[in-house]
């Protein structure tokens, strides 16, 4: 059974990023609603710039949301990814 699990995070996008593209963590990474071709901590600083949010240290700067299904169910990436895009 999967697991889907979300937590607001007051860290730097950057943090994030660099925990969702770690080879380790995901075989395939990819975007909904965003530039592949830009930076994406960059893309995340603008819109709160444009909304004037996330400049305090203590504000929420994004959701995290993980999916994990589990091993038992033999996933491939690719069923996993396709998965988790029809459920974002």
């Amino acid at each position: 059974m999967p697991l889907f699990k979300g937590k607001a995070s007051k860290a730097k996008p950057q943090k994030g990023i660099d925990y969702i593209t770690d080879p380790k963590k995901a075989v395939i990474v990819s975007s909904l609603s965003m530039d592949d071709n830009e930076n994406y901590a960059k893309q995340f600083k603008q819109t709160c710039d444009l909304f004037g949010k996330g400049s305090k240290s203590n504000e929420r700067k994004y959701y995290h949301f993980k999916l994990s299904i589990d091993p038992n169910d033999n996933p491939t990436p690719e069923q996993s990814h396709k998965f988790a895009k029809r459920l974002a």
